[in-house]
């Protein structure tokens, strides 16, 4: 939640656990996808920041970033119960 008020852009580029379909691929971390986690956690036992592997992220932009980053072209790889954003192009943005 901290993360989210210092207005970092993260989103969700891999999962690894259950309850992390191929829907969470590429999906912004804000405070609905933290109740969501935090709803996965009561019911599936996963760590709500991703330490234990359940998920990786990528942050496209926060405050100490000079431009931020904008994903041009991305793929899903999904095998079974885990998933990659296969990201295959980016560009970088003056913010505004």
């Amino acid at each position: 939640r901290e993360m989210v008020k210092a207005r970092f852009r993260t989103v969700i580029v891999a999962v690894a656990a259950e309850g992390l379909g191929r829907e969470w691929l590429g999906r912004k971390i804000d405070i609905d996808c933290i109740e969501e986690l935090e709803r996965l956690r009561e019911k599936y036992g996963i760590n709500i920041s991703g330490e234990g592997g359940e998920y990786e992220t990528l942050v496209l932009d926060c405050p100490v970033y000079g431009k931020k980053l904008s994903i041009e072209d991305a793929e899903e790889e999904w095998d079974g119960g885990r998933g990659v954003l296969d990201i295959k192009s980016v560009r970088m943005e003056s913010k505004q």
